[in-house]
């Protein structure tokens, strides 16, 4: 045997070994680079679906904030009139005032938040009517006066409560004015 027939059994040798294992490495990498064209697809899709989901958060997050000065401030007049409402204990001015709230309401009530909305509402119309019992005659409706208001407004703008010495400081300078007149 010559060197050329020891090279070419060699040769076929390992080809019939090296052949199996190197067209078997070929496939791996083949699915291999299948597998990662499926793999950064789906994190692309992800990655697309997080970043629409966070530009929308943006998009409401400005919106929120674009308004924030005047919501601040409506809610700050809401309180304002509430406060006004509760200590008026003039019966021939509360119509004015009653009207007054009301034409506030329709100028701001958008930027109000929906429970603050909703108290505000509530309590001019309880107020009416509590004014209207107090008028006639029961007395068991002077001390029904709802103080939940401003919890609702302070709640809305992420502002502290009102306290309980507060709250009844309310009540206190409302029964002096009533006494007053």
């Amino acid at each position: 045997m010559n060197y050329l027939q020891i090279a070419e059994t060699l040769g076929i040798w390992l080809v019939l070994l090296g052949l199996p294992i190197f067209v078997n490495a070929k496939v791996k990498n083949l699915a291999t680079r299948q597998d990662i064209g499926k793999i950064t697809e789906e994190v692309e899709k992800v990655r697309s679906s997080y970043a629409l989901i966070l530009e929308e958060a943006r998009a409401w997050h400005q919106l929120k904030l674009g308004a924030l000065d005047k919501r601040l401030q409506a809610h700050q007049e809401a309180f304002t009139l509430w406060s006004e409402m509760v200590k008026n204990t003039n019966n021939e001015t509360f119509e004015q005032m009653h009207a007054k709230c009301s034409d506030w309401w329709d100028r701001n009530c958008l930027y109000l938040d929906a429970d603050v909305r909703t108290g505000f509402v509530q309590f001019i119309t309880d107020e009416k009517v509590r004014r209207a019992l107090v008028a006639s005659g029961d007395m068991s409706a002077i001390s029904s006066l709802d103080l939940k208001f401003p919890s609702m407004v302070f709640n809305a703008v992420q502002l502290p409560s009102m306290t309980v010495v507060e709250l009844q400081r309310y009540q206190t300078d409302r029964d002096v004015r009533k006494n007053d007149v």
